[in-house]
């Protein structure tokens, strides 16, 4: 008569139960509801902040977006403190389109990563602006950006 033992024995009874178990027909519990998390603000997975500076030269601009509004000032508008309007961002691969209504006409700000001077100081900002009001493409300009920083409202001072 043939004896088993050992780990071998050990195993056997070990896969005779687990086997038992599969045919039951029984279901696994399922997996209890975890508690609903809000989905992501896009800003947070994006390369750009949700509150930063921009600003460009010929013709002078500056824009800030912050709490979801943006200031778009110019030699013009700057007495008055600019003009302010509901911003709606879209992030993409690579960068990030922001779009307000300003005085009638839609204002972009295109914004992509990488270095960007604005030609007057030795400055370096960390992205690059491509600004674009109405539909008219010779009313663009160029211009650079920066995180916001928390004590001040550089959009001020275009």
């Amino acid at each position: 008569m043939a004896r088993f033992g050992g780990s071998f024995g050990v195993a056997a009874c070990v896969g005779a139960a687990l086997l038992s178990s599969c045919g039951s027909g029984e279901k696994p519990p399922a997996p209890k509801p975890t508690a609903s998390r809000q989905a992501p603000d896009p800003a947070s997975l994006s390369f750009l902040p949700a509150d930063f500076h921009a600003t460009g030269t010929e013709p002078f601009w500056s824009a800030t977006v912050e709490n979801g509004q943006l200031t778009y000032v110019t030699p013009e508008t700057r007495q008055a403190g600019g003009v302010t309007a509901r911003v709606v961002r879209a992030d993409g691969a690579g960068n990030a389109l922001l779009t307000a209504i300003v005085d009638g006409q839609a204002i972009q700000l295109l914004v992509t990563p990488g270095a960007c001077s604005d030609g007057m100081s030795d400055k370096v900002y960390p992205w690059t602006v491509e600004r674009s009001l109405g539909d008219d493409t010779e009313n663009s300009a160029d211009g650079c950006a920066e995180p916001l920083q928390p004590d001040s409202n550089p959009a001020k001072t275009a």
